[in-house]
This record gives structure tokens, C-alpha cells and sequence, in this order.
């Protein structure tokens, strides 16, 4: 068998000129079934509607078990909204006003939850919005809660303050700082017992002492010189952080930060910038998966289970609508939308979003060394004879095409079906395809129509003869 390796990322490196290789929609899982490359590829979550709030764009989602009866949280355009979704239906009703246009942060406890938007922070019960007042009147960055504590930090400085179990605005003498080093703080995020302070080129970890009049303060030893780009791009999930370092390399926490990005991603990264980036991560089905967002240039996903970047995008766009979310339950993930007030929720029982086509794509490759050889024919182990149980297709159509120049030129697409319901036996195969010859050949599968697909591998010369 001659097997073409599929990619394993999307990756391009514009200042190297290689090969651009495309990983679009798909998420990698091990499959032992798979005596090629042990891997199977599979389409990202589709997008499907949760709830309609507001006009949008989507600048914040949130809910928590047992914080304001559980109720979800979301600030579509400068309003603020709560929803009670039951088994009764989804109620939706609009609370007050979040003025700004940024992105916001927002935690709460059982009674209580604050919103910070634009420098201000706000508290609200569910029912009304009242502006916490800050000492001075300063600016705050973020809000998180630990242990009874709400932590307000303040922007543009080292300082960050604490509301108290029952307080409601901080005293003015309640606060610490973040010392170790000279830089700004840029957020504060609680992970687990600890309250987690990324600066502008440094990261300090605090812990939670016990004592009233100062009850948090630096663990020692756990200063890391790694800061953060934006406060946008921190998120907690899966007893873990992810963000994206101040040196526009993405991060993970542990005993030191450990880079999950490749050169790729932060080729991209710079491209846009660290005011343009934003970030969340998700569950689902076993993978933990963080998604970033560089502006408008394009939106990557990184597979924790199996270290892969790939492309999410939504149809006609050059990134993937979804820009923002949270961990609901086990199996409830939602997000928000870039641009209209609907709350997604990621679904992965159909493979369209909401009706709109989903394009799933592939790259895989062959080198030549040596005299050029025959292609008689390119193969791929793929998911046939479904349709249209997963979808509203009722024969799905694969399309190839393949380049001889690294990428520069391609050939047209050419169609191959993937059989009517119940045609489990049908061979996906393009046939007669020309000569490889040094370098090489670059092949991409892709796929649009409304249907299940999972691709295995991939095989030149070895379909069977017709």
C-alpha cells in the first residue's frame, strides 16, 4: 500500500514558502481501527441556535451552577439579559444596561454576580444593575471569586481589591498588589484554590491565607517571567489555564507555563496583533479543546487529547462565529456570536450550522525522488453509506483536487459519491490522474454537502480495477 499522510495541523509559514497545509473543521481522535496512522478525522461541533437575545454582537456568556439560581448571563450589545432555560421552554428577559463595546469579564456567587465592561464594574441580582463603586473611582480590568471573595483588579497598575463576604464595594483599604515585579496588571483569574494574577510580562500566583485583614498573598516561587497579551485570551477549564503569553505564544499552565502553539499560530498571532485576540476553551466527547481568535485573519483550534491546531470557520467567513463561550454542563457547551444576538450551542449530531453548509477539508501529501510514476488512481477510507441520517443530503459528494507545484496551482475539483443510504460497500476512488513527478503532489479532500464525514486515510494506486 502506498499510504499519503494526512495533515496533522493547519499550518502555513509564509516567510519559509512551504507548503500551506489545510486542517479545516477537523478535530484528530486515536482510532485503533486505523492500521495506516492510528487516527481518525472527524468534523468540528456544528452550530446550532440555543437562544435569540438581543441584536449582538455577543459580548459575554456565562452561567455557573448555583450563581443567581443558575441562571445564564449574557450581554448582547450594551444590554444585559438573563435566561432560564428548563425543561419548560427558554426564557429570555433583559435586565439593564452594560455600556461598551469590549468583551467582558464576569464571575458571581450564589446572590450575586459582577460585570466588568469598559473599566466599570457593575453587580446585579438578576433583576437590577447597580455600578460597584471603586475606591478613587478607578478603572478595573476583570472580576473573579474565590473562596467568599470577589477580586476586582484595577487597570493600569499593580493593585487588585477585594469585596469581602457581604461587602458591596470594596473599602478602600482592602487591597494587595502584585510586587514581585514592576509590570501592570493584566487580569485575575481564580484556578482551583489558587487566584492566578497575569501581568503585562510576568504571571504571580497568590493563595488564599485565612486571615481577614489579608487574606491573600504570593506563593513563593511561583512567579513566572511569561505575561499576557490580553486579558481576552484567559480561560479555566479543565483544572488548567490557557492563554496567550505576552510574547504571542499560547500557553498552558502548569509547574511552569508549557507552550501548546506552534510557529504557525503565532505567525498568525503577530499578524494581528495582541489587542485583536480573544479565547475560550471547551469539552466535549473527551477532547478539551482551546480556541483563539486572531482578529479578523482566522480562528485555530488546539486539541489538548491530540496537540493539533486546526481552522475553525464558518461558511462565507474567514473565522468561526463562535467567539466566545462557556462550559455549561458535561454535554452543554454555548457560545455567542461575533456579530448577531444568538447564542449557539455546539452540536454534534449534525453537520451543518443552523442550515448553513460546514466545508470540511483535508491536506495530504506525497514526495517524489527519482523518475516520475503513474497516479492511476487516489483513495480514501471515509464514512459511506450514511446519508441522509446525519444530514440532508441523500448522496453526499467528495471533492479532491491536487497540486504539482507546492500549493501554487491547483487542479479543479473533482467529485466522487459517497453512496446513497445503506451503500456501506461503496469505493471512493478519482481515477487516471496524471503523472507524480519530483517534487511531488499535494492532494486536498474537501467536503460541503449536508452529511456525516469522518475520513480515515488515504491511498494512491491501489483502488481496485474497474
Amino acid at each position: 500500500m502506498v499510504a499519503v499522510p494526512l495533515g496533522l495541523n493547519s499550518y502555513r509559514r509564509r516567510g519559509e514558502r512551504n507548503p500551506e497545509i489545510s486542517l479545516l473543521n477537523i478535530l484528530l481522535e486515536k482510532d485503533p481501527t486505523n492500521q495506516v496512522d492510528g487516527l481518525v478525522r472527524y468534523q468540528r461541533p456544528a452550530l446550532t441556535p440555543f437562544a435569540v437575545v438581543g441584536t449582538g454582537p455577543i459580548r459575554g456568556v456565562f452561567r455557573r451552577q448555583g450563581v443567581l439560581g443558575s441562571l445564564y448571563l449574557i450581554i448582547s450589545r450594551s444590554t444585559l439579559y438573563k435566561i432560564n432555560a428548563s425543561s419548560a421552554g427558554i426564557i429570555v428577559g433583559a435586565v439593564g444596561a452594560i455600556p461598551g463595546s469590549d468583551l467582558v469579564s464576569i464571575d458571581g456567587q450564589s446572590d450575586r454576580a459582577i460585570i466588568v465592561a469598559n473599566g466599570t464594574a457593575y453587580s446585579t441580582d438578576g433583576s437590577t444593575i447597580t455600578p460597584v463603586n471603586m475606591p478613587g473611582g478607578v478603572s478595573v480590568s476583570s472580576v473573579t471569586w474565590i473562596a467568599g471573595y470577589f477580586i476586582l483588579t484595577q487597570a493600569v497598575s499593580q493593585r487588585l481589591f477585594w469585596l469581602a463576604p457581604g461587602d458591596v464595594d470594596p473599602d478602600p483599604l482592602n487591597f494587595t498588589s502584585a510586587e514581585n515585579a514592576p509590570d501592570n496588571i493584566v487580569c485575575g483569574i481564580r484556578l482551583l484554590d489558587e487566584l492566578w494574577v497575569f501581568g503585562e510580562q510576568t504571571t504571580e500566583v497568590f493563595q488564599v491565607t485565612g486571615n481577614i485583614d489579608a487574606p491573600f498573598m504570593p506563593i513563593g516561587g511561583r512567579l513566572y517571567e511569561r505575561g499576557c497579551a490580553n486579558k481576552d485570551t484567559v480561560y479555566a477549564l479543565d483544572n488548567t489555564l490557557f492563554w496567550v503569553g505576552n510574547d504571542l505564544i499560547a500557553y498552558r499552565a502548569d509547574t511552569t507555563p508549557i507552550r501548546i502553539s506552534d510557529h504557525s499560530l503565532e505567525e498568525r498571532l503577530r499578524n494581528a496583533g495582541p489587542n485583536d485576540l480573544r479565547a475560550w476553551a471547551f469539552e466535549l466527547d473527551g477532547h478539551t479543546i482551546y480556541v483563539v481568535r486572531a482578529g479578523a485573519i482566522g480562528t485555530w483550534a488546539n486539541d489538548i487529547e491530540n496537540p493539533t491546531w486546526s481552522q475553525f470557520k464558518s461558511y462565507g467567513f474567514e473565522t468561526w462565529r463562535a467567539h466566545i463561550g462557556t462550559q455549561v454542563s458535561g454535554d452543554l457547551v454555548i457560545a455567542g456570536d461575533d456579530s448577531q444576538g444568538i447564542v449557539w450551542r455546539l452540536d454534534t449530531t449534525v453537520s451543518n450550522d443552523n442550515g448553513v453548509q460546514i466545508e470540511r477539508e483535508v491536506t495530504g501529501g506525497l514526495t517524489v525522488i527519482g523518475a516520475p510514476v503513474p497516479c492511476k488512481d487516489f483513495s480514501v477510507r471515509v464514512a459511506v453509506g450514511w446519508a441522509p441520517i446525519t444530514g440532508s443530503a441523500v448522496d453526499p459528494l467528495l471533492q479532491l483536487r491536487f497540486s504539482d507545484d507546492g500549493g501554487n496551482t491547483w487542479s479543479s475539483w473533482i467529485e466522487a459519491s459517497l453512496g446513497r443510504q445503506g451503500q456501506y460497500l461503496t469505493e471512493v476512488v478519482w481515477r487516471q490522474l496524471g503523472i507524480l513527478a519530483a517534487p511531488g503532489r499535494i492532494f486536498t479532500v474537501r467536503m460541503t454537502d449536508d452529511a456525516l464525514f469522518r475520513i480515515s486515510f488515504a491511498r494512491v494506486n491501489e483502488a481496485v480495477s474497474i
